[in-house]
């Protein structure tokens, strides 16, 4: 356990020293000795993330392991800007971290307030935007040759690679299907950010910058460029505008993070 500690701290203050600014929720999956160790991070400060407040924001926390047995994630060790589980990891094959959550939140004349429109509204704000967010990420990793689950969580919004490589290196493509409410969706933007790049991953739609962007074809698909190694994020994001009377711009966003050599 102290030497996945020391490992922990030494990616996330040495690894990943840029920081940019921006929406997102991120999961990553390394193998660690006998042990897979899931790190949880979310917030606008990519890749420390924002102060870690435990799983109860998140409405599903799982690793998917070899078998297909989906494990929820009951604990995380809590390391500042992010949270980790270590699970053991005795078969070999490919595991999925999965992680799921939902969140309104209100743009204010006095800033951003945590809830929904009518709660700000009874606290005595001016309301500006409301928006509510369903947010999901996922990351692969292989433990060695063996067995491999339906690349596919159920997410509501979710990128899925036709087939995941034991190995990814910089330079190899990645073929994908985008999935919206678990149909194949067309003509939608794909970012991708390195953990050392300084660009921004956040809303596709808006102003927001990405090392790389695909568009989806009429069948979903992309193709995906390993642009750089290390961890690459790749985001997708469906927004729906005055879906209900008290949310101005309804949010589907979703992160695949992949481990590039």
């Amino acid at each position: 356990m102290k030497k996945i500690l020391f490992y922990a701290f030494l990616f996330f203050t040495l690894g990943t020293s840029k920081i940019t600014y921006a929406h997102h929720q991120i999961a990553y999956l390394a193998p660690f000795d006998h042990y897979m160790v899931a790190f949880i991070s979310s917030g606008h400060h990519l890749p420390m993330g924002e102060k870690f407040s435990g799983l109860k924001r998140y409405s599903e926390v799982i690793v998917i392991d070899p078998s297909g047995k989906r494990i929820p994630i009951q604990a995380a060790t809590n390391m500042g800007a992010f949270g980790f589980s270590v699970l053991p990891s005795d078969q070999k094959g490919l595991y999925i971290l999965g992680i799921s959550a939902e969140h309104y939140g209100v743009k204010t004349t006095e800033g951003y307030f945590i809830g929904t429109k009518k709660e700000a509204l009874k606290a005595g704000r001016k309301v500006i935007e409301a928006k509510h967010t369903f947010r999901f990420s996922k990351s692969y990793r292989w433990n060695g040759q063996g067995a491999a689950p339906n690349l596919r969580v159920g997410h509501a919004i979710e990128i899925v690679p036709d087939k995941m490589p034991q190995v990814l290196k910089k330079g190899d493509e990645l073929p994908v299907t985008l999935y919206f409410k678990g149909k194949p969706a067309a003509n939608m933007i794909i970012g991708v950010n390195s953990m050392t790049g300084s660009s921004e991953i956040g809303h596709p739609h808006e102003t927001e910058k990405f090392l790389t962007t695909y568009k989806t074809d009429e069948n979903g698909k992309a193709v995906l460029k390993m642009s750089d190694s290390g961890w690459l994020i790749f985001m997708a994001e469906k927004l729906i505008k005055n879906p209900e009377p008290d949310v101005d711009k309804l949010y589907y966003s979703t992160t695949l993070t992949l481990w590039v050599e």
